[in-house]
């Protein structure tokens, strides 16, 4: 598994000839995705964080803006740079190549922007100078001879191209066809606006002029589909829910066959699949379950648009632990859960939460999975409401431990199926990173964390624990991760310092060392 971390992720483009993804992130790498095989095929590292992308025309050049006001341009076979310029002091907000492929529009929080020569080799060659918030969208008229801008303020503005002359009389603008739009403000999309929305919280849209939808990205973590044009309040749309924050940016691919839409603070990409005019039932691949769904398709909550429903649909495609003997693998992605089955190359979703998953434990019979969030663990039953850290289960499956993230570390042990607490403690000041129960012992367990291992028995209705003694003279090291092992007192613990340490009861007989640097998983096998 792969992925951007640190900070936001705003930077998205699509291939124009091939099912290419390309992201930027705050964490100054780039990365082309294959829609294909779900899989990264290529990353560069930048020297800046970067927030936002667009390829060219041809697809051979990718244009990256920088959160400190320069934009570099690579070949996209092999991650060259091309060139690097810096003409502005503030992030660049938004790139567009225009449908000719002769010049590069460059939007940049200095509330303008610049239109540079392709074959000049990016000389600049006209500035648009119009906006006083912002540049936040922008699209080129089909003929590449106007440009039209969104700034922070909710102006749109329009100009002609190359120079950045702004057009004023509203006659010339009659009759002009536009290649994408991906604006957020204009008579097309004046029913994307809920009741009561401020201009900042749908974070960019795209239109599919063939199947005459729009999706949208909105800081509520959602991903919207309307009808295009989008002209009367109240528009109905269908949702899709996964993102467990703000989604920054979405597109759909080259062919219309699938939509992008990436995360700001999950770091997520999500790929959709779009099923157009009723085809669901047959397009549909992933079974809906009691506790695993397809996805989210509710339609609009409004109730006062006269605009028919959608016959349109998206689905999401793609964003570890093992799953019985089918080979079905576990694991999340920002606020969904996800099963996927190898065999049959197919994944079905849990989208139960609002915020990102924290953890995640299988049943010992590998019929249930539990999930857990910040203020929220999720078994396949009875929703608990707890401050959930991290969770894991007993070895007979009707126990669920859990650790919250609360300033205590509060650890609770749980009947899941009635959804009842059986016992709760204090667990530790400092962070835990683990939680096992004594598969031998039910009223047993393990914490470690940093610069401490607990083991705890269950006396009465409460929890008693003890510090790991490792002798007078020994200090304890930050614990990443613990397992049991054959017996009922033997355990072992990895360190952040790559050693491997053998515990008997609460006693320390050994450490190895095992490894260069921290040892993040393990498990005991049988023999």
């Amino acid at each position: 598994m792969q992925g951007h971390c640190e900070g936001e992720l705003w930077a998205l483009a699509v291939h124009p000839t091939k099912p290419l993804a390309m992201t930027g992130s705050d964490d100054r790498s780039v990365r082309i995705w294959s829609l294909i095989d779900h899989a990264l095929i290529a990353r560069c590292n930048m020297e800046e964080p970067i927030r936002c992308a667009a390829v060219s025309t041809d697809g051979i050049h990718l244009a990256l803006g920088m959160k400190d006001g320069s934009f570099t341009v690579l070949r996209v076979r092999d991650m060259t740079e091309v060139v690097h310029i810096k003409d502005r002091k503030e992030a660049i907000h938004e790139l567009k190549y225009s449908p000719d492929g002769n010049f590069l529009a460059v939007g940049s929080n200095d509330s303008s922007v610049d239109i540079y020569g392709v074959v000049q080799r990016y000389k600049k060659v006209g500035e648009c100078a119009g906006s006083t918030s912002f540049i936040t969208h922008m699209d080129w008229s089909l003929d590449s001879k106007y440009l039209q801008t969104n700034d922070g303020s909710g102006k749109r503005l329009f100009y002609r191209m190359p120079g950045g002359k702004e057009v004023a009389n509203k006659e010339e603008l009659k009759g002009i066809q536009w290649a994408s739009w991906t604006s957020i403000s204009g008579l097309e999309v004046n029913g994307i606006w809920p009741k009561y929305s401020d201009i900042n919280d749908i974070n960019s849209v795209d239109a599919n002029f063939m199947g005459q939808v729009l999706v949208t990205a909105d800081d509520y973590g959602i991903v919207k589909l309307f009808r295009y044009p989008c002209l009367r309040k109240g528009a109905k749309f269908k949702k899709y829910l996964g993102h467990s924050a703000h989604v920054t940016n979405v597109r759909w691919s080259h062919d219309y066959q699938w939509v992008i839409s990436i995360g700001g603070a999950d770091h997520s990409v999500f790929q959709w699949k779009f099923v157009p005019e009723r085809k669901l039932k047959d397009a549909l691949h992933i079974a809906p379950q009691e506790t695993l769904v397809d996805s989210n398709s509710e339609e609009s909550d409004s109730d006062q648009s006269d605009v028919p429903e959608l016959d349109s649909e998206i689905e999401q495609e793609t964003q570890i632990t093992y799953r019985r003997q089918t080979g079905e693998i576990v694991y999340h992605v920002a606020a969904v859960g996800v099963v996927y089955n190898r065999q049959q190359n197919t994944q079905r979703f849990y989208l139960g939460h609002d915020d990102d998953i924290l953890c995640l434990a299988i049943h010992p019979l590998k019929d249930y999975v539990a999930t857990g969030q910040k203020g929220l663990l999720d078994g396949s039953t009875i929703p608990v409401r707890v401050n959930l850290g991290y969770g894991k289960e007993l070895a007979d499956g009707k126990r669920l431990a859990s650790v919250g993230i609360d300033d205590n570390h509060t650890i609770v042990l749980w009947d899941w199926r009635k959804g009842e607490k059986l016992s709760a403690v204090r667990g530790s000041k400092d962070k835990i990173f683990v939680v096992k129960i004594n598969p031998f012992m039910p009223d047993k367990l393990i914490t470690a964390g940093i610069k401490h291992i607990k083991f705890w028995r269950r006396a009465g209705g409460g929890l008693i624990g003890k510090k790991g003694y490792v002798g007078p003279m020994g200090k304890i090291d930050t614990m990443m991760c613990a397992v049991y092992g054959w017996t009922e007192e033997m355990a072992f613990s990895g360190t952040s310092t790559g050693d491997v340490c053998i515990w008997r009861d609460l006693f320390l007989i050994k450490t190895v060392k095992a490894h260069d640097g921290p040892v993040f998983s393990m498990h005991a096998l049988e023999k």
